[in-house]
């Protein structure tokens, strides 16, 4: 099957920010850059999070992932078969960030795209 856009889902946890620690002790051999959330002004930060602006970017092969405590975004930056370890990338995200709305109260679903795998 030909991929002819790049992989992007979103994916979210509703009421505990994830702990990064157990999530990389999952991906070892994956590359991890520290990237934190910009900190607004304190008249603007309504976050209830804002004490942890923690933020990751993991890349495998052709798939990368921001992580941050309760949202996770996988992404390609240009269409492309998946690897093994963009789908071990892709398994680790997706059973920590079981989630596919934003919260427990809007009605929307959002199904993950299809994509192609490696032979």
């Amino acid at each position: 099957m030909l991929v002819e856009k790049p992989y992007f889902y979103l994916c979210y946890r509703w009421w505990k920010p994830i702990d990064f620690g157990v999530v990389f002790n999952e991906l070892i051999g994956f590359s991890v850059e520290h990237r934190p959330l910009p900190v607004p002004l304190p008249l603007f930060d309504y976050s209830f999070i804002s004490e942890n602006r923690d933020g990751y970017k993991v890349t495998a092969d052709t798939l990368s992932a921001f992580l941050h405590p309760l949202k996770a975004m996988l992404f390609q930056r240009e269409p492309a078969a998946f690897t093994k370890r963009d789908l071990k990338l892709r398994e680790v995200v997706l059973k920590h960030y079981t989630m596919k709305r934003e919260n427990p109260v809007t009605p929307t679903y959002k199904k993950e795209p299809k994509f192609s795998i490696v032979e």
